[in-house]
C-alpha cells in the first residue's frame, strides 16, 4: 500500500496507464502524472496547467500510453473543452477541441488504434477528433430533451461506441457512420457513471437512484 498525496485541490478522476506503471490524476485545475515505475519512491512527477481553467472532470490513456486526454470546462462560463497532452514529454500539450453551449465535456474515450477521440458533453453530443490532424469528425447526437451525454466509450476492437445520458438513455452508435445501432431507456434521472465490461458485452451506469443496472449490449440493449 502506498498514499501519494496532494491536498490542494480535489481530485475529479484517476487513471491508470496501459502498463500500470503512471497514475493520471485530474482535478478542478490542474492534470497530474505520477510515475510508479518505484512504487516505494511514488511521487507526482508532473504537475502540468491545462486549458481546463474552470475544471478537469474525466482523464483517460491512449491505449499505446502514449498520450492523455482531458474533459472537462475552459472556463468560468462552463464552455466544453477537450485537450490532448503528449506522456513522454512532460504531458507536452498537442491539441484542443471545443463542445458547444456552456456546459461542460463530461467524458474522453479513445478508440481502440488510439486514432480518435470521442468526448461527450452536456451539450448532448459525442464528438469525434482526429489525434493526428487535430480534426474535428462525425457528432453523435444524443435523444431530443436530454440535458447532456454523461459518459461514452469505444467497445474493444470494434468501431461501436456506448453512451448513456444523464436520463439513462443508453445508446449504441456506430462511429465509422455515425449511424444509430440500438438505444434503451432506463428510470434514473441523474446518472453519474458508466464503466463498459472487458469484452464490451456489458454496460454498468449507476445514478442518483442508487441502482447499479447491467445492460446488454447485444441489440437490442436490455437490463440483465
Amino acid at each position: 500500500k502506498k498514499t501519494i498525496e496532494d491536498d490542494r485541490v480535489p481530485a475529479t478522476c484517476l487513471a491508470f496507464s496501459p502498463d500500470g506503471k503512471t497514475l493520471a490524476s485530474c482535478s478542478s485545475s490542474k492534470t497530474y502524472l505520477v510515475w510508479m515505475g518505484d512504487v516505494d519512491k511514488a511521487r507526482w512527477e508532473h504537475i502540468v496547467s491545462t486549458p481546463h481553467r474552470y475544471a478537469c472532470l474525466h482523464v483517460t490513456f491512449s491505449p499505446d500510453g502514449k498520450h492523455v486526454a482531458v474533459a472537462g470546462a475552459l472556463n468560468r462560463r462552463k464552455a466544453g473543452h477537450v485537450s490532448l497532452h503528449e506522456v513522454n514529454v512532460g504531458l507536452r500539450f498537442l491539441s484542443s477541441w471545443k463542445h458547444d453551449g456552456a456546459e461542460p465535456a463530461t467524458c474522453v474515450a479513445f478508440s481502440p488504434d488510439g486514432k480518435t477521440v470521442a468526448s461527450a458533453g452536456s451539450d448532448n453530443t459525442v464528438r469525434l477528433w482526429d489525434v493526428k490532424t487535430s480534426g474535428a469528425g462525425l457528432i453523435l447526437t444524443g435523444p431530443k430533451g436530454a440535458k447532456g451525454i454523461r459518459a461514452a466509450a469505444y467497445l474493444p476492437d470494434s468501431d461501436r461506441i456506448v453512451s448513456v445520458t444523464f436520463e439513462e438513455t443508453v445508446q449504441l452508435w456506430d462511429a465509422a457512420n455515425g449511424m444509430l445501432v440500438a438505444t434503451a431507456a432506463g428510470t434514473d434521472k441523474g446518472v453519474r457513471s458508466m464503466a463498459l465490461s472487458t469484452d464490451g458485452k456489458t454496460v454498468a451506469t449507476c445514478g442518483e437512484d442508487k441502482v447499479i443496472k447491467l445492460w446488454d449490449l447485444s441489440p437490442p440493449i436490455t437490463v440483465k
